[in-house]
């Protein structure tokens, strides 16, 4: 018996990009596009490649895949194939806000979601060969967009092909678009966040402003400071200038829920919560660090940091232990049984010699057989808790 040959394996497209960078209207385009070839597509959004999603393309020429946080798998693959990928990028500062107007996030969700794009798609670009495109150059203003995409992907098309497919992604067209799907009932409009249509992944209200620099007016201070902070590589990598370029002398982190700046910051550690009266965020992993980034140069540093006892730490045995350094100094070990506190406040002070050159005060906490509450009879927390931190406040200078 002679062996079938292998059936040819679909060509794979990738459309990656931050929140309200223009994604969706590529990965729209891009479909466009290939349509115009005859040829069988498979498009989905995918962050990841699952069971579900490969069996989605069998029997399909093309596979077009849109993504805000491509995983290391989806990268390989990309890489494998040869894959031509497009990624949009956006001020993070702007698309935390057009997140926050168009889907009704907090600023913390958008933050979150932004933060954790921005890191996925800074790991693509160094990895992966990409063509970007930023929100701010008006790409989705021009049909000569339409034709470089075509291009990119590998697709001959004509001027005038191109203008059709401009004009049918125009903005005013998509909003109609969206106006039909939810009267043809493909997605509700009750909330914009959860609803879509399928297939072209468009939501309700998906269409912005397109302000650029808007976060100016609709973020804070310290909501500016706090996205600035997390996206500091992303921004230098495709020239989004920061406000800030650190934490001013004085400034003390909030680490409950309605800080802003706690988990730009903290690595390692659970979502802020309320426990004993005040917000905390518990340390998570066995080494849990916390950066504090200065504005300036400085020649001296001081600081203190308020950190919170866990129900398990403060009635267990002395097994639990917590060592707390700053910039690689010893500040505090901490064990279990030794005290009726809720918390303790610690002082730290460095010298010349102890502020690092990057200006960035590490602050490392490295606990050894934290155990839980609900091993001990105390509640039914399940999670192995020893130490959390509530604020932390440094000063600076020369």
């Amino acid at each position: 018996m002679t062996p079938s040959a292998p059936r040819r394996p679909p060509r794979l497209i990738g459309s990656f990009g931050l929140q309200g960078s223009g994604s969706t209207w590529v990965y729209n385009v891009i479909h466009a596009v290939l349509e115009t070839t005859g040829v069988r597509i498979a498009r989905f959004f995918a962050n990841d490649l699952t069971h579900e999603n490969i069996l989605r393309i069998r029997g399909a020429d093309v596979v077009l895949v849109k993504a805000h946080e491509p995983s290391a798998a989806l990268l390989a693959i990309c890489l494998f194939a040869g894959a031509p990928v497009i990624v949009t990028v956006r001020d993070p500062r702007d698309a935390v806000v057009s997140l926050m107007e168009r889907f009704g996030h907090s600023f913390q969700e958008a933050a979150d979601e932004v933060r954790n794009s921005a890191r996925y798609l800074m790991r693509l670009v160094a990895d992966c060969p990409v063509w970007v495109l930023r929100y701010e150059d008006d790409f989705m203003e021009t049909a000569a967009t339409v034709s470089k995409i075509a291009t990119h992907v590998g697709v001959e098309i004509s001027d005038q092909v191109a203008d059709a497919i401009f004009q049918a992604h125009a903005k005013g067209e998509v909003v109609q678009r969206i106006g039909r799907f939810i009267q043809e009932g493909r997605m509700g409009d009750d909330n914009p966040r959860l609803q879509f249509d399928a297939a072209s992944h468009w939501h309700p209200n998906h269409v912005g402003d397109g302000l650029v620099g808007k976060y100016a007016k609709k973020l804070t201070a310290d909501q500016i400071m706090a996205v600035e902070i997390a996206g500091r590589d992303f921004m230098e990598r495709f020239g989004y200038v920061p406000l800030t370029s650190g934490l001013p002398s004085g400034y003390a982190i909030d680490f409950g829920p309605s800080g802003c700046v706690n988990r730009s910051v903290a690595h390692g550690f659970f979502r802020p919560e309320i426990s004993g009266g005040a917000g905390v965020m518990w340390a998570r992993t066995a080494t849990a660090t916390v950066d504090y980034p200065l504005a300036g140069a400085a020649s001296w540093a001081r600081g203190t940091v308020d950190l919170a006892f866990a129900p398990a730490f403060r009635h267990g045995t002395g097994e639990v232990e917590v060592a707390v350094e700053i910039c690689g100094r010893m500040i505090a070990v901490l064990r279990s049984g030794s005290t009726g506190e809720d918390g303790v406040r610690l002082s730290f002070a460095l010298e010349r010699d102890e502020v690092p050159a990057d200006g960035n005060l590490e602050l490392v906490f490295r606990t050894r057989n934290a155990g839980s509450a609900a091993a001990l009879g105390l509640s039914h927390d399940d999670r192995k808790l020893a130490v959390g931190i509530r604020r932390l406040a440094v000063e600076y200078g020369v």
